[in-house]
């Protein structure tokens, strides 16, 4: 009961000695020697800043992607919009994501190291405290399901099988990889060497899957299989750039052929007491008979040999890579030199006139042929053979002109076209300004923003670079991407900036 008493008593005391202290706007204060001094309330401010939580981790989309995620919350677990983070990857580069309205970032992992120590900063902004967060990530090749589905033993005398394939990630199948159906010999063993990636194995024939991830392999020879045999054959992925390998084995059975061994023995034997007239008359017959019976009896042997693959094998309608035809189709992807990702929005057109300069293609002497989808793939099918230049355009990257050679055999190409964006490249001639105004000035451009060299060489009096830094910022951190209005205009003030130095560098040399 004291000690209640006690502590009600102090709380008083307390309350008083604070009622006291802040009379007259006046409050104590600790200094940092440990002596306590009154100081009026007007001179106090206080900045309160609420504390931030950033992730990090790897994510990875129906095709294998990899990219990092993560999410900037507050100390109420709520998400922060519209914050600028910094992204740091093993080999010190770096790169700049904003979260959207829910608090989340993503960006994909194209050109990245595939292991190592990742980072994610958060300067802080407003109300909000700095966070960070690092963690070791692997962003290498993964593995993927093959999964195979081949028929019960064969009896002898068919033509041909049939295999199904199929290959998934997490569930889902994967569409146009391609996959291969290899088959062992007597002469593969002998002729294939042990350093390749099936030693023993000649393949048969190679198809890419559908939409749903699936492949059926349709083999038809032009002789019978003959048993009793054992196939063995083996189905290979042989990997990409987001999966691992994959193979598997397996043996397919042909039966041996049914036994027939009546051969009506008994007249045999009746025509061979028939009397030697009838034996002079029916030897060559019976020597004829027995040389085919024997003959028989030497293709029951339990050993096998697959006959000679024909020259043109029938695939349902599909003729293998090996002796497929002329194939004038070019096909591929645009990708982002800088992000290494796919872009959609560009069109491929054909050069017919004579321009000897890439970078100035009038509109005459350009055909359209197709636009790329939303994923930036194309195909076109050439009507003739021959070198064939082609002229890609999209209205947010530089153009570029790539020349190609038809026929070529195989299903067609699948090359990957990289542009460079106007907004990459405007970031380079702010780069190269940078470095030819102050080229002592202690900043590395690949680690610092563009605002914290903007603000560094301000400071030093180099403003001749404002109008090229202010365009820059414009277009590196709008929403939307720079067209080349605004990347001519920066190559305008990047050649007169140079201009400027120049002048001033012949002024300051001696005379």
């Amino acid at each position: 009961m004291y000690q209640h008493a006690i502590l009600n008593t102090c709380r008083v005391l307390c309350f008083l000695c604070c009622a006291w202290a802040g009379w007259g706007n006046i409050v104590w204060a600790q200094l940092p020697q440990g002596k306590w001094r009154k100081i009026p309330q007007k001179s106090i401010t206080i900045e309160l800043k609420a504390t931030t939580q950033l992730t990090l981790r790897v994510r990875r989309d129906a095709q294998g992607r990899p990219s990092l995620h993560g999410a900037l919350l507050d100390d109420r677990k709520k998400p922060i919009a519209g914050a600028s983070l910094r992204l740091e990857a093993p080999d010190g580069s770096t790169r700049f994501v904003k979260t959207d309205t829910k608090g989340r970032y993503k960006l994909l992992a194209m050109g990245l190291p595939p292991k190592g120590n990742y980072a994610a900063f958060f300067n802080g902004q407003g109300s909000f405290s700095s966070s960070s967060v690092r963690r070791w990530l692997d962003l290498g090749r993964v593995d993927l399901q093959l999964s195979l589905t081949w028929p019960p033993p064969l009896p002898a005398g068919k033509k041909g099988f049939e295999v199904k394939a199929k290959l998934s990630y997490k569930d889902k199948g994967l569409t146009g990889y391609p996959l291969t159906l290899y088959l062992q010999t007597p002469d593969s063993l002998r002729k294939t060497k042990k350093g390749t990636a099936t030693p023993g194995y000649l393949p048969l024939m190679t198809f890419h899957t559908d939409d749903k991830g699936e492949l059926l392999f349709l083999w038809k020879g032009n002789k019978p299989l003959e048993g009793p045999a054992t196939l063995k054959l083996l189905v290979r992925y042989a990997g990409g750039p987001f999966f691992l390998p994959q193979q598997k084995n397996f043996e397919l059975a042909v039966l041996a052929p049914l036994p027939d061994k009546q051969k009506n023995q008994f007249w045999s034997y009746l025509l061979g007491v028939a009397g030697l007239g009838l034996v002079l008359l029916l030897g060559g017959l019976l020597r004829r008979y027995l040389s085919r019976r024997k003959q028989g009896d030497e293709h029951s042997d339990e050993r096998f040999e697959m006959p000679a693959l024909p020259p043109v094998m029938e695939a349902g309608g599909r003729v293998p890579h090996m002796v497929a035809p002329t194939d004038l189709t070019f096909a591929g992807r645009l990708y982002d030199a800088y992000e290494q990702a796919p872009i959609s929005g560009g069109a491929l057109f054909l050069i017919t006139g004579d321009v000897d300069d890439d970078d100035d293609v009038p509109d005459s002497a350009l055909t359209f042929l197709v636009d790329c989808d939303e994923k930036g793939r194309f195909s076109w099918e050439f009507a003739s053979a021959g070198v064939h230049r082609l002229y890609f355009k999209h209205p947010h990257y530089k153009s570029r002109v790539v020349s190609i050679r038809v026929p070529h055999h195989g299903e067609g190409r699948a090359s990957r076209v990289f542009l460079y964006s106007y907004r990459y490249l405007i970031f380079e001639m702010y780069k190269t300004a940078v470095m030819r105004i102050a080229p002592d000035e202690s900043f590395d451009p690949k680690r610092q923003t563009a605002r914290e060299i903007l603000k560094l060489l301000t400071g030093n009096n180099h403003r001749s670079l404002t109008p090229l830094a202010d365009l820059f910022e414009a277009s590196y951190y709008a929403p939307t991407m720079p067209q080349e209005v605004l990347y001519t205009e920066a190559d305008t003030l990047l050649r007169e900036l140079l201009r400027e130095l120049r002048r001033r560098k012949q002024e300051r040399a001696p005379s």
